[in-house]
């Protein structure tokens, strides 16, 4: 049975589990009924403890599981077109987030990204793993700018924040099922219910995805820009008294893909064209219109590349109300494999290939007590430890290239508190402490007996401390302002072939920030804030050459200043018609950064056999994946259609054009991304029929934007496409 029957055979089975399980129909709802309630609340855990959206005085964007299904976000990197300041960027085999200019390039194993991902409050420490697909989803946050103390690790960017569902003590389910251009078949399902009532229940969801090509390979005439995903997440909830809960869940998710690999020559800027002038690389006198594609959804390579990530976790939770206080833990464990083959010469020419297995494990435990009651004094103390390992091992066409390991032992505590001075006056006071052990190994290419195996080990230590004042005028009006340092860890250099295991420093940032949060009555929201970020010793990804061949490493630059600032708005102008704006101004520049390198072919010998570094000073210079403007607005209308409710979605999301690195050479244009649906739900709300379209302008924008041993490589995300979905849920 086929990866699609499945697919189709698990969603068609959500109905039947449903009927099954539910002895009588629920009542339907009236469908003429309408919202007027106001523009809601949005209840967040951004300072790890429930509360509303309006009185956290951080920069948050979050969006809940309605909001997603509205604006068709199926996977995490879907959130940059509903989050301007956000950029979640996908290069080779790593996912790269980046939050108001702060993110990473980085290649080596071991290295975390310095914008945290935690998925069910379990910290991420790779980029290496999978795309999250956003099934089954309570909510999704995006704490923007340094998150010191309660996100604290490694979180100089920011902190994106997954919540999935808890099982239900209420038996319930929902599944769709969508078709769509170019073979899009994505399918979900989730089910839960009780074990023994009021006392042990569980969950089940799925997602999975089948995505047919849209980029073709003129050299081998076939189809690339395709995706596999499966993702399964089950939860058990065991409640024996009141106050006390535990939750064992798991997590298993694959994805295939290649969609990256799919490349196409940047302005010509191509070693191809040598190379097809070279007898010596290319043997069967290819003419260059074979071997160049000219077409916007064109690639052209001698084999096919590939992506395979398998990724699982097993974590455990508990909550406890002691009364003065509630004792929450997490222990967790997880490993990914990941699985990559790349045509490293961008072309049919068979000069360079390359093949990396990379894989990790790791445990993470964290701990936290919280103050409960109402008094003016609230606190919170915990820490988190990690311990994790990864290690690559790449081969290319020339034979073994080295092999990296690092593992990272790491043990953090933080505490925080806030006072009400005086009524409506709030102070927050906070500091984390990091210790963290890194250990790397290195062992030199088999082609290479003049080299030794080479480990080290070094040490990094940290106090971070964290200052807020909010102001509460009203219910849901604050202003805040609030002073802040973050720490990055530092760590060793990937691939670098010299054995020297030299660690890139720590990177630093101090952070000003202030903020006014309010709403304006009942049916408008408004907020925005102003920051400013000192940046030293960032860490920045490199590209040099040894013995003439072009590898990667990390570098410390040496300062940035970046200031921007951001605005929100929601309206709800009737029970029908709600709209929502939202736009972030930044703008980045590097200071301090004579050292840079830029890798151009060597003239002296054909390409991809030499290659030459020469020094650059890019002080003055962008931070990449730093667009001076972004906005996003989105608006939504529904009514009353043949005893059910009809509802219209369309959003746009706009960014200027940013560079992919800190040489300012290569830069992404700036887009408009169109995206809209019409759904219509049936009476008695079980069944959901919608049609949907994206990037409806046509526009052309990049899925991937490569530079790398003097060529500049693209693949272009989807043109316009439509598809329908159908939902059911009880």
């Amino acid at each position: 049975m086929g990866f699609r029957h499945v697919l189709l055979l698990g969603a068609a089975m959500v109905p039947g589990i449903a009927f099954a399980q539910t002895a009588t129909p629920a009542p339907a709802a009236q469908a003429d009924a309408v919202d007027d309630s106001g523009i809601g609340e949005i209840v967040v855990t951004a300072q790890r403890r429930s509360e509303n959206l309006q009185n956290v005085p951080i920069s948050v964007a979050a969006l809940t599981q309605q909001q997603l299904t509205s604006a068709g976000i199926s996977a995490v990197q879907d959130l940059t077109a509903a989050t301007p300041g956000f950029v979640w960027a996908r290069t080779t085999s790593t996912n790269q987030p980046t939050v108001r200019g702060i993110g990473t390039r980085n290649f080596a194993a071991g290295d975390e990204p310095n914008v945290a991902t935690y998925f069910d409050g379990v910290y991420q420490p790779d980029s290496f793993g999978a795309v999250y697909e956003l099934a089954n989803v309570e909510r999704v946050e995006l704490l923007k700018g340094p998150q010191v103390t309660l996100f604290g690790r490694n979180a100089t960017g920011g902190a994106v924040n997954i919540v999935t569902k808890k099982p239900s003590f209420k038996t319930e389910g929902e599944g769709s099922i969508s078709y769509g251009r170019f073979d899009y078949l994505h399918g979900t399902a989730y089910i839960s219910g009780p074990i023994v009532e009021d006392k042990l229940a569980v969950s089940l969801s799925g997602v999975a995805e089948d995505n047919g090509g849209y980029i073709r390979d003129i050299f081998r005439n076939v189809d690339m820009g395709k995706r596999k995903i499966g993702a399964l997440r089950g939860k058990m909830l065991f409640e024996p008294s009141e106050g006390v809960e535990f939750q064992l869940g798991g997590f298993y998710s694959y994805t295939k893909d290649d969609t990256t690999f799919a490349t196409h020559p940047l302005n010509g800027n191509s070693n191809v064209r040598t190379l097809v002038n070279n007898p010596a690389r290319n043997p069967l006198n290819l003419p260059l219109s074979t071997v160049i594609p000219t077409g916007d959804f064109q690639t052209a390579l001698d084999f096919k590349p590939f992506l395979r990530v398998k990724q699982y976790m097993i974590d455990g939770h508990m909550s406890v109300d002691l009364g003065f206080a509630t004792l929450t833990g997490v222990a967790a464990y997880q490993n990914t494999d990941n699985d990559y083959a790349q045509d490293f010469d961008y072309s049919p020419l068979n000069v360079t290939r390359i093949t990396i297995n990379w894989v990790g494990h790791s445990t993470y435990q964290d701990l936290l007590l919280t103050s409960n009651g109402e008094g003016r004094f609230k606190w919170m103390v915990g820490g988190n430890a990690l311990q994790a390992y990864a290690a690559q091992d790449p081969q290319n066409t020339n034979g073994n290239m080295t092999i990296d390991s690092q593992k990272t032992r790491s043990i953090s505590g933080f505490v925080e508190g806030t006072y009400e001075v005086v009524d409506h006056l709030f102070l927050t006071g906070g500091a984390r402490y990091t210790r963290d052990k890194k250990i790397a190994l290195y062992i030199p290419p088999a082609s290479d007996p003049n080299q030794n195996r080479a480990g080290s080990s070094t040490t990094f230590n940290n106090l971070s401390p964290r200052a807020v004042a909010r102001y509460e005028f009203s219910r849901n009006s604050n202003v805040y302002a609030s002073y802040s340092r973050g720490f990055k860890s530092g760590t060793y250099n990937p691939l670098t072939r010299t054995g020297a295991l030299v660690p890139a420093d720590p990177e630093k940032i101090e952070a000003f920030e202030a903020g006014i949060k309010t709403n304006l009555g009942s049916n408008v929201r408004f907020n925005a804030a102003a920051f400013h970020y000192n940046y030293t010793n960032l860490q920045v990804t490199q590209f040099g050459t040894l013995n003439g061949v072009t590898v990667s490493f990390l570098q410390n630059a040496g300062k940035a200043k970046i200031d921007g600032a951001e605005a929100s708005l929601e309206v709800k102008f009737s029970p029908r018609f709600r709209m929502s704006a939202s736009v972030a101004k930044l703008r980045t520049k590097i200071t301090d950064f004579p050292g840079a390198a830029i890798t151009t072919p060597n003239p002296a010998v054909p390409p991809m056999s030499g290659n030459v570094t020469v020094p650059a000073d890019v002080s003055g210079k962008d931070l990449p994946r730093a667009p001076h403007w972004t906005g996003n607005i989105a608006a939504n209308y529904n009514t009353e259609l043949a005893g059910g409710k009809l509802d219209v979605d369309a959003s746009v999301y706009l960014t200027s054009r940013w560079y992919v690195d800190v040489l300012n050479r290569v830069a992404a244009p700036g887009y408009a991304l169109a995206n809209g649906s019409i759904s219509w739900t049936t009476p008695d709300e079980h069944w959901r029929l919608s049609v949907f379209g994206k990037n409806l302008f046509n526009e052309r924008y990049f899925a991937t934007l490569l530079t790398f041993g003097g060529t500049d490589q693209f693949a272009y995300d989807k043109p316009r496409w439509f598809g329908g979905t159908v939902a059911y849920k009880f």
